[in-house]
This record gives C-alpha cells, sequence and structure tokens, in this order.
C-alpha cells in the first residue's frame, strides 16, 4: 500500500476507532441503534449485518437464527466480557477471549440442532462475527471510552470475501501470492478460513504489513472496505457505505 495512502488512513483512523465522536451504550451495538445519515436520514444498524447471517443455513427457517444467537450472547455476556476486556494487554490476550467465545457460541449453535455441524465446521465462520463484535464494541461503545486507545491497536481484522478480493488499482490488502500460500484466492469467503492456524497466519501477515508504516495498526485495513477511508461520517456505523449524497448538519474529518 502507499505510503501517502496509509497515512492518510491513519489520519481518518483517529476519528473514526480512536477518538469516535459518536458514541452509543454497548446494548444499542448489539441490538441495532438509529444512525443519522449524511443525507440526514436515520436507519437502524447492528455491528452485525444481514449479509453475515445468510451465511449461516438454518434446517428450519423458523427455527432459531444466527442474529438471535449472537445478539443474545452479546447482551447476557455484556458485564463478563467487558471487565475481561478491560484486563487486556496484547492481542495473544485478545485472541484466548474471543476464542473462547467462539466455541461458547459454537455450543449455544449445536443446542439449537438447527445447524449441521459441517457449516459450522470453518473456524472463520464463528471468528468473523465474533471479531466484528468486538471492533464494533470496542470502537464504539461508551463503555469502552476509557480503554479504546489501548485496544484498538489488538484488534483482528475481520476475514470475508471483502478483505480478499481488495485489489489494485484499490488498496490492495493481499496480494494474490499471500491469499495463495493459504489456499486463497481473491473469490474466497469467510468460511474459506477452515482452521484456526490459517487464521492466525493470515492475521500474522497483516500484523506484519501494518507495521511497515508508523501508527498503522492492523484493524486500520478495515478501513478500506467500501472507502470508510475517505467517506462521511465519525464511526464505523457512519462510515458505511451509502449511496445517496447530501449535506448534512454534523461536521465530521473526511477525506476524498
Amino acid at each position: 500500500m502507499d505510503n501517502e495512502l496509509a497515512k492518510r488512513i491513519v489520519d481518518k483512523a483517529r476519528s473514526i476507532l480512536l477518538k469516535p465522536k459518536t458514541t452509543y451504550a454497548w446494548e444499542e451495538i448489539v441490538n441495532g441503534v438509529k444512525v443519522m445519515r449524511q443525507d440526514n436520514s436515520v436507519r437502524k444498524m447492528f455491528a452485525v449485518g444481514a449479509n453475515t447471517w445468510r451465511g449461516f443455513r438454518r434446517r428450519d427457517k423458523e427455527g432459531i437464527g444466527p442474529s438471535r444467537l449472537f445478539i443474545g450472547y452479546f447482551t447476557q455476556q455484556k458485564n463478563r466480557l467487558l471487565e475481561e476486556l478491560n484486563e487486556v494487554t496484547d492481542s495473544d490476550k485478545l485472541d484466548a477471549i474471543e476464542d473462547r467465545i467462539c466455541k461458547e457460541l459454537r455450543c449455544a449453535f449445536d443446542n439449537t440442532k438447527n445447524f449441521s455441524q459441517e457449516q459450522l465446521r470453518p473456524y472463520n465462520k464463528l471468528r468473523k462475527p465474533v471479531d466484528i463484535y468486538i471492533e464494533h464494541l470496542v470502537c464504539m461503545a461508551r463503555e469502552h471510552d476509557q480503554g479504546r486507545a489501548a485496544l484498538v491497536p489488538l484488534l483482528f481484522l475481520p476475514l470475508d470475501s471483502q478483505m480478499f478480493k481488495s485489489e489494485r488499482p484499490n488498496p490492495e490488502i493481499f496480494t494474490i501470492t499471500e491469499l495463495k500460500e493459504f489456499g486463497l484466492s481473491r473469490r474466497s469467503t469467510f468460511a474459506s478460513v477452515e482452521t484456526r492456524e490459517t487464521y492466525c497466519g493470515l492475521q500474522a501477515k497483516l500484523k506484519d504489513k501494518a507495521n511497515v508504516v508508523k501508527g498503522f495498526h492492523r484493524i486500520y485495513f478495515d478501513l478500506i472496505w467500501g472507502n470508510r477511508w475517505k467517506n462521511w461520517g465519525c464511526n464505523l456505523f457512519e462510515t458505511n457505505p451509502f449511496k445517496k449524497a447530501g449535506k448534512s448538519q454534523v461536521s465530521c474529518t473526511a477525506f476524498g
């Protein structure tokens, strides 16, 4: 990635990830919160959207779905997770917490008997949404206002098709050669990351890439998705890709 572009992403990350102008309560991020968009319209947004949930096939479409399980978990486990996250001092400890969350959610999925074990076999099938929840909660929950600066550099990048297909002339996250090392391609999806070893290898490579630029952290690659690094907005929700253009009464720093 071009150094000048990387520096602009670092600047944008300060106002989106490290010092968001608009924050929310933990429960609002998990259960949905109304967010003002650039054209002054309001949309209800959740940490994890429908595109991710469509990757989970239910035996009974009327039965318990993935969103209900995840939302229930992150709502019920709030106090426990807050305490644990406040004690995190390095990425290994954060990884251990997230890996345990995946295991607990896997048990919850199995208990519903509404999902086949085969489709839940890929490690990243559960880890990707867990990474998204932790990212959004750390970067936007008011409960993390004091510890946000220490936690953001430790976050893991949610791995999905958007990260794998990112290529030149747009900012490139992984080269084709790097993806081939892990048996992946530009057409890979989040479920293509089948093992924890592959997941950890990809995250380590991202960390090495990030360390090349001063002040750049692994999670900053997420700002490449949908051109978040140059979109209007002061936090992750507000910078989500939005087609309609318009003026807003809210003033935020943006690059473009």
